[in-house]
């Protein structure tokens, strides 16, 4: 067993010295100038120029995708700029209104602050009557009507029930334009930081 511990550590220390001594040698063959380098008329002169059809395929080629770099602030106004769109749903208009109201109790922190109540009330909060005077939606929004009210994607204001001050079930009356119905559109809206604590 002993004869097997040493020709072991005796292998060990042979392929750590072979491995060492492949680093020397790439280290000095890697810091060696190439020859390139010291002959000046092998590379091309900075100052030559290129013709305008080479130099322009040469940046199609580096150029990468294009990027869309506008940022979107957390106070965007155009928060629900997709809301009602043709290729959304009713559902997916409600999570609209939820990330709004996600973005309000996170950015604002008091609960207190969204008059938990009708439409018109949180609608006027979220267009910029709170102590901060931050819009989160336009109110030039084409779904508030001249009440002040979000509508649904039917003409129908939306239903605001609040079941606590950072818990609030949103409701649209879904294509029968009736409220309380088997065809209702229904999400709930709660603060996520304060489930968190």
């Amino acid at each position: 067993m002993a004869t097997v511990m040493k020709n072991s550590l005796a292998i060990g220390l042979l392929a750590g010295a072979l491995a060492l001594a492949l680093l020397v040698i790439l280290i000095r063959h890697f810091n060696q100038p190439s020859p390139e380098i010291e002959n000046d008329k092998a590379l091309p002169d900075e100052s030559s120029s290129m013709d305008a059809a080479a130099e322009e395929s040469l940046q199609e080629a580096t150029a990468g995708p294009e990027v869309e770099t506008e940022a979107v602030s957390i106070t965007q106004p155009r928060l629900l700029r997709e809301y009602g769109a043709e290729n959304k749903t009713a559902k997916d208009d409600l999570e609209l209104v939820n990330t709004t109201l996600q973005r309000f109790w996170l950015l604002l922190k008091n609960p207190d602050l969204l008059r938990v109540g009708s439409n018109e009330e949180i609608v006027e909060v979220l267009t910029g009557d709170n102590p901060d005077n931050i819009s989160f939606i336009s109110p030039e929004n084409e779904y508030i009507d001249d009440e002040g009210r979000l509508l649904d994607r039917w003409g129908v204001p939306l239903s605001f029930h609040p079941l606590s001050l950072t818990h609030i079930e949103i409701r649209s009356a879904g294509p029968d334009r009736d409220m309380y119905t088997e065809d209702d559109i229904l999400i709930n809206a709660a603060s996520r930081s304060r489930r968190n604590r």
